[in-house]
């Protein structure tokens, strides 16, 4: 008898913690309350960084500081490879504005890749150079030393409804 409340204890506090973990936890009262517990909050409110931190700085200083004249959603689908381009600039700076905020989940890491599921996310500049943002299957991706990494985006409300309006809207590009 001991020995199963012990197992039921164990699998409440293990199924308290997960709840605590998938909630949204700055906002929540318990949370709130045990704040000042240096690195416990953290390590549970804190599991996603800034995309910005994971591109390469050519990509980063773009999306900074240039002055970005179109935007290209390249699509790789199991009938082929799409690209659609705008030159709105309204719509440009939302998309720039959306992809600035995005974050990774840390926690969600992977080397295993979907097939026939890219997206590339093109920013033109006036000079004519291209800065791409490599995702699969919507997920992030890291190519280093002949490995890749994909982590799950965060913070990504609105970017696809976005880039739905160039693939609709947009002019479809040869390539």
């Amino acid at each position: 008898m001991v020995k199963l409340l012990r197992i039921l204890s164990t699998m409440f506090l293990l199924g308290f913690a997960f709840m605590v973990k998938i909630m949204d936890a700055p906002n929540s009262a318990w949370v709130e309350s045990v704040d000042s517990a240096p690195g416990i909050v953290e390590s549970w409110t804190k599991n996603t960084a800034s995309l910005l931190d994971y591109v390469d700085e050519d990509v980063k200083k773009t999306l900074l500081e240039e002055d970005i004249v179109a935007f290209e959603l390249g699509l790789c689908w199991e009938d082929g490879y799409h690209r659609h381009r705008t030159e709105d600039a309204e719509l440009i700076d939302q998309i720039t504005d959306k992809v600035r905020s995005l974050e990774i989940r840390l926690d969600s890491v992977s080397d295993q890749a979907a097939c026939d599921a890219g997206t590339e996310l093109i920013f033109v500049t006036k000079d004519g150079r291209m800065q791409v943002i490599q995702l699969n299957e919507w997920r992030f991706e890291i190519r280093k030393d002949n490995s890749y990494m994909f982590y799950e985006l965060a913070n990504d409300d609105g970017l696809w409804e976005l880039c739905q309006e160039v693939y609709v809207h947009g002019t479809e590009v040869d390539y």
